[in-house]
This record gives C-alpha cells, sequence and structure tokens, in this order.
C-alpha cells in the first residue's frame, strides 16, 4: 500500500497497528471529518510526528483502513466458500461469512460508507474492486452451466452485492439477534426460485 511507509520493526508493526486501531474507532465513532490526526494520536498513545512517519495525512491512514477492509472481507469469503461444490452453496457461505464478519466489526458500515463523502472515487474503486472479483466467479459459474450464460455478470455482481449489503445493514447492524439460518434460507430461495408468481 503506497500510502502507509511500513515498519522495519516489530516494535514500528505494533505502533502502526495502534494508530490504525484507534483511528478506525474513532472515525466510526464520530466521523472522519471530526477526527483529528491529534485525536488519533492521542488515543495510540503517540507522538504526531510518528503518525507522520507512517502516514501522510489523516486521508492515508483512512485509505489504508479502507483497504485492509476490502482485503479481510475477500480474503475470509474467499477462504471459506473454498470447500463449496456449487455457486449456490457459495453464495450462501459467502453472505454468511460477510454477516457475520460485520457483527463482529460493526465499524466496516461506519467507515466504509463515509468513503462517498471522503472522496468518491475511494467509494467506487472500493465496489468496483469488489465487482471484478465477483464477475470471474460469475463467469466460471456460467461457464460450468450453473447460472444462466445470457446474464451481464457485471449487472449481477452489483445485485448479489447489493443483496449482501442491505441484508447485513438489517441484520448485523440493525440488529444481530436474529438466528441467520432462516434469513439466509428465503435469501437462496429467491435466488434459486425468483421472486414473482408464474400464476
Amino acid at each position: 500500500m503506497g500510502f502507509v511507509n511500513k515498519p522495519k520493526t516489530v516494535k514500528g508493526q505494533e505502533t502502526l497497528d495502534k494508530i490504525i486501531l484507534e483511528a478506525e474507532r474513532l472515525f466510526s465513532e464520530q466521523g472522519y471529518y471530526k477526527t483529528s490526526v491529534k485525536e488519533i494520536t492521542k488515543a495510540a498513545e503517540v507522538g504526531i510526528g510518528t503518525f507522520y512517519i507512517y502516514f501522510k495525512d489523516k486521508r492515508s491512514v483512512y485509505q489504508a483502513i479502507l483497504t485492509d477492509y476490502g482485503h479481510i472481507i475477500r480474503k475470509t469469503i474467499a477462504e471459506n466458500i473454498s470447500q463449496a461444490d456449487t455457486r449456490i452453496e457459495a453464495e450462501r457461505i459467502g453472505i454468511e461469512t460477510f454477516l457475520n464478519l460485520v457483527r463482529t466489526r460493526p465499524s466496516m458500515y461506519n467507515v466504509i460508507w463515509q468513503a462517498l463523502y471522503v472522496d468518491k472515487k475511494l467509494f467506487i474503486d472500493y465496489y468496483t474492486t469488489f465487482s471484478e472479483n465477483y464477475k470471474k466467479q460469475i463467469r466460471a459459474a456460467q461457464d460450468k452451466g450453473e447460472i444462466i450464460k445470457s446474464y451481464d455478470p457485471e449487472v449481477l455482481s452489483y445485485m448479489l452485492m447489493g443483496i449482501s449489503n442491505f441484508i447485513g445493514l438489517r441484520y448485523a447492524m440493525f440488529d444481530d439477534k436474529d438466528d441467520l439460518d432462516p434469513i439466509l434460507d428465503d435469501v437462496m430461495k429467491v435466488m434459486v426460485k425468483g421472486l414473482y408468481s408464474k400464476e
């Protein structure tokens, strides 16, 4: 990541991790624009000069967090769906993995969606990267005959991301007490059988 100066020692990595952790917490709790570098360094118990060893500015640490979120989500989903036998099974596991991730790190929604106001290009790039990865999986499933080949992979990628994002909002951010199994059952029924009655 070009916006982070990577440390060369274990102690340096620990310091960097503290800065990122506190920046993430503050961005989530009070927003990007209401958070200052001074507040981040105070919370991380480091000097302001130490912050600038690793980051050019506040936007750089925000971008590091955003990039890390994307990497964690994609990597965790990829690991969990690797043993799936079908695309349908992989889709369910992927959605469940995403919901469990945001349940354990609810700050993800707060921080990610702020990108729309911090820098619209960051927001676009974040979801475009997800779409590009999704499209590869969709095309592979189309080649196997699991997904109808005439459907546009890009349209499908954003539809499926939309399902995950808004199911996540309701059942991971608004309220995380619900059992995910019946929710996932309904989502998968709609995906497999369609939405509208054929009568």
